[in-house]
């Protein structure tokens, strides 16, 4: 990822081959379960500026997942919503949806990248324009609007880079099991409730009535003789 703004070395591949093989990183991922924007980018390939595209970087670190106040767990996946949000606005335009390129580099792979950009804390998500020529000169966001989520990444784009989502962030829709199991309930409460009004359920067995009541006053008075026989 780095190498992508170096200068000097081998033959440099076209901007359009890089483009190109940004677009099928960029592919494969959003295919994924795991990750909707490119784990890293290729340290093999490089190409000057003014390039055209931006790159929009979340700095990641696995081990720190853990520490509840740095959200990274949170901030990765709204960072992910926005590149999928991002493709699925611009899925058609082939020259918008290479506008920006969002990557999300964790430490463990990538240490050098970390440290040539200088990062000491996380969260952490630079964007590196078309026209910047290392990755030193790119924007850093504050870290102050990462409590924000999706949005502020969003602005932070747009304002910076003067490019927009081009549509709306697309959430997941989070469904869980008490979800799930509440509108089981509230589906099935009409029934139930006709059910139990028009008899013909186990409420309106007398017998089964009549068996608990002797059962709970069996119950006391076992009770009630014990604690006489043993104060």
């Amino acid at each position: 990822m780095c190498r992508l703004l170096g200068a000097g070395g081998a033959a440099e591949p076209s901007a359009a081959d890089l483009v190109t093989e940004l677009q099928s990183l960029r592919s494969q991922f959003l295919s994924s379960t795991t990750a909707s924007s490119p784990a890293s980018l290729p340290q093999s390939h490089r190409t000057a500026p003014p390039r055209s595209y931006a790159l929009l970087i979340f700095f990641d670190a696995n081990k720190l997942r853990s520490k509840a106040d740095l959200l990274l767990p949170h901030l990765h996946s709204d960072f992910s919503v926005l590149s999928s949000s991002f493709a699925a606005a611009n899925h058609d335009d082939d020259a918008s949806s290479s506008r920006v390129f969002f990557s999300a580099i964790e430490f463990g792979e990538s240490q050098k990248s970390f440290s040539l950009v200088g990062v000491s804390s996380l969260p952490h998500v630079r964007l590196v324009p078309a026209s910047t020529l290392s990755l030193l000169d790119s924007i850093l966001m504050d870290q102050s609007e990462f409590s924000r989520g999706a949005e502020p990444i969003a602005e932070f784009l747009e304002v910076k880079a003067r490019i927009s989502l081009g549509g709306p962030i697309l959430r997941p829709l989070l469904v869980t099991c008490r979800l799930v199991l509440l509108a089981s309930i509230l589906i099935s409460a009409p029934y139930l409730i006709r059910r139990i009004l028009e008899s013909g359920t186990l409420f309106h067995y007398q017998r089964l009535w009549m068996s608990l009541a002797l059962f709970v006053y069996f119950f006391g008075v076992s009770g009630t003789m014990h604690n006489l026989h043993h104060p």
